[in-house]
């Protein structure tokens, strides 16, 4: 059994976020993965949060629960904040973030790093 690889892309509306999600998608497709996906877009007309879960060679539904997230996509500082709780433990890295705000980046730092 192939354990799953989960991703989750967050951002506000109008950033490319759901077309990022069909790009990986149609990418796992064309190498023979399995993959599921959701994606709330409700709000992307109004500039709100949207937010597409991936889940790559899983065994059962779209669905990533808070706490298991492989990875964290953000196209937002503030919606990577927002959505910190899907990532697990040591998913993401922080050489994987951009440059921001300080305090906002303490916020985004794996769980258990002391480094800034």
């Amino acid at each position: 059994m192939k354990k799953s690889y989960d991703i989750m892309i967050v951002g506000i509306g109008g950033q490319g976020t759901i077309l990022a999600s069909n790009v990986l998608g149609e990418a796992c497709l064309i190498e023979g993965r399995s993959v599921k996906g959701a994606e709330t877009h409700g709000m992307a007309q109004r500039g709100g949060s949207v937010e597409s879960q991936i889940r790559i060679d899983g065994e059962f539904g779209p669905l990533i629960i808070p706490g298991t997230a492989d990875l964290l996509i953000a196209f937002d500082l503030l919606e990577a904040v927002r959505y910190r709780h899907y990532l697990k433990e040591r998913g993401n890295d922080d050489r994987q973030q951009s440059d921001g705000p300080p305090d906002i980046r303490l916020h985004l730092r794996p769980a258990g790093s002391d480094h800034r």
